[in-house]
C-alpha cells in the first residue's frame, strides 16, 4: 500500500513539473523576446507557441511592434526629406 501512495505521489510531481514547464516556457520566451524589443530590436517578433491568452499576448506584441516600426521609419523618412531641403 505504501509503495502504491508512493507511485502515485511521484507520478502527480511529474505531472505538476510538466505542467509547470509547459506554463512558464511561452512566458519566459515572451518574456526575452520583450527585454530585446526594449534594447531596440524593433524587429523582434514573439514567438506564438499555444493558443491561450499568452499566445493571444505574443500576437499582439508582434502587431504593436510591427506598428511601431512602421511609425519609426515613417518619422525617418520624414526627417530625411525635411534635411534633404
Amino acid at each position: 500500500m505504501i509503495f502504491l501512495g508512493t507511485i502515485t505521489l511521484l507520478l502527480v510531481i511529474f505531472a505538476a513539473i510538466v505542467v509547470a514547464k509547459s506554463i512558464s516556457h511561452p512566458v519566459v520566451q515572451l518574456t526575452e523576446t520583450v527585454q530585446k524589443f526594449a534594447q531596440g530590436n524593433l524587429r523582434q517578433q514573439a514567438p506564438v507557441i499555444i493558443q491561450n491568452e499568452i499566445g493571444q499576448l505574443a500576437r499582439l506584441f508582434n502587431r504593436m511592434a510591427g506598428q511601431l516600426e512602421a511609425s519609426f521609419d515613417t518619422i525617418q523618412r520624414a526627417g530625411k526629406r525635411t534635411s534633404d531641403r
